[in-house]
Parts: C-alpha cells; structure tokens; sequence
C-alpha cells in the first residue's frame, strides 16, 4: 500500500470513527439534556418533604384550609381580605399578595410539594422561551445550539444558586422573586417575538405580563420600567415607532399603584435604608463586587461555552455592534438597579431569595456583553480588511467542538472539588440519609397536634433542619408574629415552641 492509499485510509477512519459520531453536536444534546433532567429529580423529590414556614403562615391566614370548612366563595373572599389587609397595612405588591395567600399548602399540607414544581417549571420554560427568541430568531442559529445554550445557563442557575430553600421551597420568599423572575424572562421572550411577527396577543400578553410583575417584588418591577424606558427610547429614536409606549406606561402606572400603598409606610416605619441618591450609588459599588466574586474560572467555562456556541451568529445577523461601552454600561445599570430598591428600603442588597435572582442575571449579563464585544471586534477586523468573514465558520467549524470537548473536561475536574456544593447534590444527602423524611415526619406531627383540642399548644422542636427544606421556625414567645397567624389558621388561644 503506497503513501496516498495510507492517507486515504486514515482520512477514511477519521471521518467515520466512533469519536466523531459521538461528539457530535446532536450527541452533546442529547447528553446535556440527560445531565439537566437527571439533576432535576432530586430536586423534585425532595419537594414531597417540604412543608410550609413562617410568612406561608402569615399571608395564608385567611384562606389556608378554608376550601375544607367554609367552601369556595369564603376562599376567594380570603383572598380579597388578605388583599386589602396587606395592601393597607403593610405592603403594596397586589400580585405578590394574592400568590402567597395561594401557597400550595391551602389544598393541604401534602400539596405543599406543587410549589417546587411550579418554581422548577416556571424557571425552566421561561429561559427556554427567552433563549429560544434570541437563539433561533434574532441569532439565527440551530435549534441544537439553542438546547446546548439552555442546558448549560439553567444547569448552573439551579446547582450553584445561593440559597436553594428561598429560591425554590420556600414558597413565600422563592415566589416573590424566583417566580416573577420567570415571568419577566417571559415577558422579554414575548417582547422579542412582537419584534418579529408583531401579533395582537402577543401585545396583549406582553400588557398582562407588565402589570402582573408591577405588582411584585420592587427589584423586578424597576428593572422592567428601566428596560421598557430604553427599548422606547431606541424604537422611536431608530425606527420612529411609539406603539411601545402603552407598556412603558402601564410599568410605571403599576410600580406608582404598588410603591405609594398606604401599608408602605407601615412598613418603611420599621426599617431604615439610604437616601434615593445614595442607593443608586450603593448599587453600582454592590453591583461590581457581586460580579467580581462570581467571575470565577468555573463560571466563565459555562458562559465561554455559551458565547462559542453563538459564533456561528455573526455572519448570519449582519449587525456592526457599534457601541460596545454603552451597551455593558446599560446593561450593568440594569443589572445594578436589582439592589436598589433593598438599599433605598432596607440598608442592604437583600436576603438569598434577592441575590438568586441576581445571580440568574448575570449569566444572561455577561454573556451578552462578551458576545457583544466580540462582536465589536470583529466588525473591526472585517472593516479593517483583518479578517475575511467568509472564513469564520470554516475555523469555528474546526475548533468549536474540541473547545466544548475541552470545557466539559476541564468543567468536570473543577466540579470534582465542588460537588457537594451542588444543589442536586444536597437534596441527594439529605434524602439518602433520611432527614428529609424524618423532617416531614415532625412537622406532620406538629399539625396533629394543632388540629387537636388543645388551645394551648406547645410544639416540639424539630430534631433535623435540611439545608433546602427549612427556612425558619415558630418562637418559644406565643405573641411572635410567625406564632400569632398560625394560632389564628387553627383557632387557637396560643402556640409556642418548646424551649
């Protein structure tokens, strides 16, 4: 066999071997899929122990169990009181109300579960739905990259966020932000698509969206009027097109119905926070040192691979990414002004269930502005005869699979050191080992005893706190405000915890 039948042969074997059949995009897909929705069972199991805590209690107080003793009309009136009551007397977020005074646990404590799941599926389908905007209609690209891209933003989002239990299980707090996160990516996702096909429900579901997510937490909601004041300002400045004004305006009529409540002062009266001025300047400093401590290299190894997977986009769009500083520093504001509101309100960045948030946004922020500079930079190089654009895709083609061989080895090592810190991984243990279910147990325990004859109950401790599934507990004081409601749901003199 001479020379040139021994390339040939070779040439042969590599285009047909077994590596490259399964490294294949499909086949990283197809893995990466697998990988997410592996991880997602434990997180979903676990959820069957769970049982409601603290301000589940407080805002539920007039409608938890009432479906069982006075029927459905007694429910919705519960709902309508608890409404007014807090709107009047302590704060005025009108969404945000009428979700918590539907924590699952009103159907019964063993529904309490429905929470996460509700949480996991709403977080799941709105990164889709968003992703799927960017991804395939505005970026042009497969619906292969599209699942790559969603695998790994919603893989990270869920396994190394900062406090699972505020985030996903208690529904109290995991509701107020994790869920009105979701629906914001969802009105984005609806905005993107208006962009393109401009249909009437569309506009619709984009103006239920808008007033739904002012009635909620004020991180969210300021986010929206500042992100709704910008794309009005480039539609009619770039394309002379007003018809987004209407949302801007109902953002900003909704956050003034939600922010000027009377039971807002109730509620300022009993903390304290910075000056508007200051709050805003606060928020930068907070904003940059949040970034620099999640800049680590295992982050940047999932955002890299995200950006990769976008290259293919560039001689697709046809867009010269013009103003790179002014789109970071646009965006950083947006992302910034997340901590605002805490600081103007409270003298802090927030608790676990705010910094979730944040923390699902600065993927989305840093993704966009690397891929947004490199664009930058390639206009350039183009402009500048540097770079001939019709090459692009032959050297992306050759090297983007061996980097995303590389980022899931490298991703794999790192994660050896880290794996306990994984989400999944703590559910896992606290299941296998059986506190979990020993959590449930007590708690089960706790509601027999308040559904008793006993006016004065006294609860025993729990002996296990599972780091997901608890949050916080009653006072040994019966006059506690986390004790007075549920004392109220069970119609008792008094409850108290054990000392």
């Amino acid at each position: 066999m001479d020379k040139m039948q021994w390339i040939e042969k070779i040439s042969q074997i590599k285009n047909n071997s077994v590596i490259q059949k399964v490294m294949s995009k499909k086949t990283l897909v197809v893995i990466s899929i697998l990988i997410l929705i592996v991880s997602l069972i434990p997180l979903l199991w676990i959820s069957f122990y769970n049982v409601p805590s603290a301000d589940d209690f407080n805002y539920s107080v007039y409608t938890m169990n009432v479906l069982n003793h006075q029927g459905i009309g007694a429910f919705l009136s519960g709902i309508g009181k608890m409404l007014i009551t807090t709107y009047q007397n302590w704060q005025g977020t009108y969404s945000a109300i009428v979700l918590m005074a539907l924590q699952p646990s009103v159907w019964g404590i063993d529904s309490y579960f429905l929470g996460t799941f509700i949480l996991i599926g709403m977080f799941l389908f709105s990164n889709y739905f968003l992703l799927k905007q960017i991804v395939t209609t505005k970026l042009k690209l497969s619906t292969s990259t599209l699942w790559l891209i969603f695998s790994l933003i919603t893989f990270i989002s869920i396994q190394t966020m900062p406090s699972p239990v505020q985030g996903l299980y208690w529904w109290n707090g995991a509701s107020y932000y994790t869920l009105f996160y979701s629906f914001f990516l969802i009105e984005l996702g609806l905005l993107c698509r208006l962009q393109e096909k401009n249909k009437k429900y569309d506009y619709i579901f984009i103006c239920l969206c808008i007033i739904f997510i002012a009635g909620g937490n004020y991180v969210t909601a300021l986010q929206q009027v500042i992100f709704l004041f910008f794309l009005n300002v480039y539609m009619i400045w770039k394309k002379k097109d007003k018809s987004k004004i209407l949302f801007f305006v109902l953002a900003i009529l909704g956050l003034l119905i939600n922010a000027f409540a009377p039971g807002n002062a109730v509620r300022a009266a009993s903390v304290s926070g910075y000056s508007p001025i200051m709050a805003i300047l606060l928020s930068f400093q907070h904003a940059i040192e949040l970034l620099l401590n999640w800049t680590t290299l295992y982050h940047l190894l999932f955002i890299l691979a995200i950006v990769v997977l976008c290259i293919p986009s560039y001689k697709k769009i046809n867009y010269s990414f013009s103003y790179p500083a002014i789109f970071m520093l646009l965006t950083f504001g947006i992302f910034s002004a997340s901590m605002t509101p805490s600081l103007f309100a409270q003298g802090g960045i927030g608790e676990g269930r705010l910094i979730n948030i944040i923390y699902f946004s600065y993927f989305y922020f840093m993704a966009i502005n690397i891929y947004y500079w490199i664009g930058w930079f390639r206009f350039q190089c183009v402009k500048h005869h540097i770079l001939n654009p019709n090459n692009t895709n032959v050297v992306y083609r050759k090297f983007a699979t061996v980097l995303l061989c590389f980022f899931i080895i490298l991703v794999g090592l790192i994660s050896a050191s880290n794996w306990n810190q994984y989400t999944s991984v703590k559910a896992y243990h606290s299941l296998e080992n059986g506190e979990a279910k020993q959590y449930k147990q007590e708690a089960i325990k706790r509601f027999q005893l308040l559904e008793g004859k006993q006016q004065n109950v006294v609860l025993p401790q729990f002996t296990v706190y599972p780091e997901l599934l608890f949050y916080a507990d009653i006072s040994s004081d019966p006059n506690h405000w986390i004790n007075i409601p549920l004392a109220q749901i069970y119609h008792k003199k008094s409850v108290k915890l054990e000392q």
